[in-house]
């Protein structure tokens, strides 16, 4: 984490060596200094709490590192909602779609330290390729519930409660092509789970 601001690591890298701004933000300064140009030639301008520099900076720091926003947060010294704030429903979804892509990702390289046969070419058919992955997550599960050396706390372990069969079906896996109506089904879905998750997004804001 820099020990600067994010304001003042942007001051700095602009006036360092002309190559640690094309290693940090992949531009030179002058490249820097047009895309500032041109977004203020298409009214884009600082918003209440950053500067424009700073904003174009975060942009171009997330796209070469590819750091989640947490980390480019502590980068820059600002909160997660200052880096990506959502302005609707729409918006509220996606950034939290991405969040938990990078959790599933997490997982994933889990498992694939775990079972090297997911990074390596398995001499199967595509058949058993597709059965291998559910499985080694079967047997990863069983083995953090049930070897002492994989959990944290045995003595706090309980098992898992069985499913509750009341609760509402919200889908089966599909057999053949997508109709309308199942896509216009999906569609309403969808937009109820991002009105909920942008109404909870704003409840905490106030």
């Amino acid at each position: 984490m820099s020990i600067l601001t994010g304001s003042g690591w942007v001051a700095k890298l602009l006036n360092s060596h002309p190559e640690r701004i094309r290693t940090e933000l992949a531009v030179h300064k002058h490249v820097f200094n047009i895309l500032l140009w041109e977004l203020q030639q298409h009214g884009i301008g600082p918003s209440k709490h950053i500067m424009l520099k700073e904003q174009l900076a975060i942009f171009l720091y997330t796209s070469v590192t590819g750091l989640s926003i947490r980390h480019v947060g502590e980068h820059f010294q600002r909160s997660n909602g200052m880096i990506s704030k959502p302005v609707n429903a729409e918006e509220c979804y996606n950034l939290h779609h991405a969040q938990l892509g990078n959790v599933i990702e997490q997982i994933i390289g889990v498992i694939k330290r775990r079972f090297r046969i997911l990074i390596m070419p398995p001499e199967y058919g595509m058949d058993v390729q597709a059965r291998i992955p559910p499985a080694l997550c079967c047997i990863h599960n069983i083995i953090r519930m049930y070897d002492p050396l994989e959990l944290d706390d045995i003595e706090g372990f309980i098992s898992p409660p069985p499913p509750d069969e009341s609760e509402e079906v919200i889908g089966v896996i599909a057999n053949g092509i997508t109709t309308t109506a199942e896509r216009l089904w999906m569609l309403e879905r969808w937009g109820a789970i991002a009105q909920n998750i942008w109404n909870s997004y704003i409840a905490k804001r106030v």
